[in-house]
């Protein structure tokens, strides 16, 4: 029986590219991408997104062969609701941020991740505020190292809930 063996290398590099349209349709975009793979290497120096209803920004590295990596993303949304009937979602209206850090295993990576959120509603509850930070280790245990949560009066389904944690 023989044996068919390969080696091979990609290298390929994306420096500065923009796409701009975001004028015309709250899911056009404009996009500016920054980046490389170089063998089992891909490198995303930058990822910017920028929509009439998301923004978002990425960076970072994937080792394809190690199957590790190191990224940041964050996103913020202004007008919630809109966000999510473009996507389809169950409506939510309010304004939020997110920043995730992910790094190690990508099937089990350490992450970091805060929240913050403003005058958010979703079925009949309204929040002030929503503010949390966590980190999620590889061995799935959660630590979550701020949680704050404001309402004038949140309810759900009957239950009175103290406006302050």
């Amino acid at each position: 029986m023989d044996t068919l063996a390969a080696e091979y290398e990609l290298a390929l590099s994306l420096k500065e590219f923009t796409q701009d349209q975001a004028t015309t349709d709250p899911m056009d975009a404009d996009a500016r991408l920054s980046g490389e793979i170089n063998n089992l290497r891909c490198t995303l120096d930058t990822l910017t997104l920028d929509t009439q209803i998301l923004q978002a920004e990425a960076s970072g590295w994937y080792h394809m062969g190690e199957n590790t990596l190191d990224m940041d993303i964050s996103l913020a949304a202004e007008d919630l609701d809109a966000a999510t009937r473009a996507f389809g979602l169950f409506p939510v209206t309010g304004e939020l941020t997110a920043a995730v850090h992910a790094a190690g295993s990508a099937t089990a990576p350490d992450i970091t991740a805060a929240l913050a959120g403003k005058d958010l509603g979703a079925a009949g509850i309204i929040l002030d505020l929503v503010d949390v930070e966590a980190k999620l280790g590889s061995t799935g245990w959660a630590d979550i190292s701020r949680f704050r949560v404001q309402g004038k009066e949140m309810q759900s389904g009957g239950f009175r809930h103290s406006p302050h944690f």
